[in-house]
């Protein structure tokens, strides 16, 4: 106990100690509001047991104070804060699954760790929202630094204890629904098997003259359950099962007509081009790209669910045809996304799991001068003319409160009226 509360002890001290060294380095070298944000990230992955996400709040963490010592305006840097934080999410959401592999997680697993991320960045922005206020008051006085730190240390703590109690809460329910799910199984198995020493005791009377047998099978019949509920249970499952492959089977059909028509007619667009609807047209097959993403195929042999499992894979690939098509030039955008949709259908196909997908995803378009939107060919312009330019283009931007901003916005809106 005393232990834990020495090493507690010392984890808050350090905090404390980070924060302030951070907070005034910001201060002298004039950094960016954006370092709240960037501490805040590092204190809350470094205190993951995951050394995953601890790699991931200490790359961050640099990356914003190489960004801001260099002065660099060069967007690799944002875009790479983006992405670690995007990927820092995703190995969260789906820490049961290993990257570059084809297991999956649970979909309540899923569910809940994203349902607990959303709330903490929800938290983390109300929070923030405070934080730009109550600045206005501190600001300039000889408690700005210790108000930024104990604030800021404040923050974290919550988000780590709320997030804490998310997970420790839901773990308490997995156990339960494993513990009664065991019991289920061995009632089931032992209902199974009085079932069949019933059957048992019957042929035996049927086949035995012997006079004491009789007397023995009826004592053992009075020990046999007449309650049958957990056969009754099983059957009752199996029933809903039966009706949501029903219910799968249908929607597949659906889908497997309109995922031909959709071919034909984009197959059709190719030489006979139409733009009449055009942009509706796009917007529901996108629709369709993300429904029959998470809707597998069906285990039954039928036609239908043969045509849905053979075009499913390919519809991002069909969606891109048609865009180069409409579009008629192919574009750095056209080949990033091309990029995309063969991860899609390598991991519709189950090579990889969608830890895989979306991390290399984040990493297509947020990779430093190899990622779409720092790709230093695209930012090439009279400005920036050459590739070093874009690269180690500088920038001086003077930083303010947004809560400052936005209330002498508001104060000028209301005098010009």
């Amino acid at each position: 106990m005393k232990k834990n509360i020495n090493k507690e002890a010392l984890i808050l001290l350090g905090s404390v100690i980070f924060i302030a060294i951070s907070i005034i380095a910001s201060n002298l070298l004039h950094f960016a509001p954006g370092i709240i944000l960037s501490i805040i990230f590092a204190l809350i992955t470094i205190k993951s047991k995951d050394p995953t996400q601890k790699v991931f709040g200490v790359i961050g963490y640099l990356i914003f104070f190489i960004k801001q010592l260099t002065s660099s305006s060069y967007n690799a840097f944002s875009y790479s804060l983006l992405g670690i934080a995007l990927i820092s999410a995703v190995f969260y959401v789906y820490s049961d699954e290993y990257f570059l592999s084809n297991n999956t997680a649970e979909s309540k697993s899923v569910i809940q760790k994203a349902t607990n991320l959303l709330i903490c960045l929800i938290l983390v922005g109300i929070m923030l929202v405070f934080y730009f206020i109550l600045q206005e008051f501190w600001k300039g006085t000889f408690l700005e630094i210790g108000a930024e730190v104990g604030y800021i240390v404040f923050i974290v703590t919550v988000i780590t204890a709320f997030s804490k109690k998310i997970d420790a809460d839901y773990q308490k329910k997995i156990d339960y629904a494993k513990k009664l799910k065991n019991d289920y199984k061995k009632m089931l198995e032992q209902s199974i098997d009085d079932d069949n020493d019933s059957d048992l005791i019957t042929e035996e009377r049927k086949s035995n003259t012997n006079s004491n047998l009789p007397k023995l099978s009826e004592g053992i019949s009075k020990q046999i359950p007449k309650n049958n509920s957990a056969i009754q249970e099983a059957k009752y499952f199996a029933e809903i099962e039966k009706q949501k492959k029903e219910r799968q089977n249908t929607i597949i059909k659906i889908l497997s007509i309109w995922l031909l028509i959709i071919d034909v007619s984009i197959l059709g667009y190719l030489f006979a081009p139409n733009n009449t609807g055009f942009n509706f047209i796009a917007t529901l097959i996108c629709i369709t790209i993300i429904a029959v993403t998470f809707l597998p195929e069906g285990e039954d042999e039928s036609v239908y669910n043969l045509i849905y499992s053979k075009l499913r894979p390919f519809q991002a690939i069909a969606f891109l045809l048609l865009l180069i098509a409409h579009n008629q030039e192919f574009s750095w955008a056209l080949g990033y996304a091309c990029i995309v949709a063969l991860l899609h259908i390598v991991w519709i196909l189950g090579y990889i799991n969608l830890k895989t997908f979306f991390t290399i995803t984040i990493l297509v378009y947020t990779l430093p001068i190899f990622g779409y939107f720092s790709n230093p060919y695209r930012q090439i312009s009279e400005e920036t003319p050459t590739i070093s330019s874009v690269i180690f283009q500088k920038k001086d931007i003077t930083y303010e409160n947004p809560i400052k901003n936005l209330g002498e916005t508001l104060d000028q809106y209301t005098m010009s009226n």
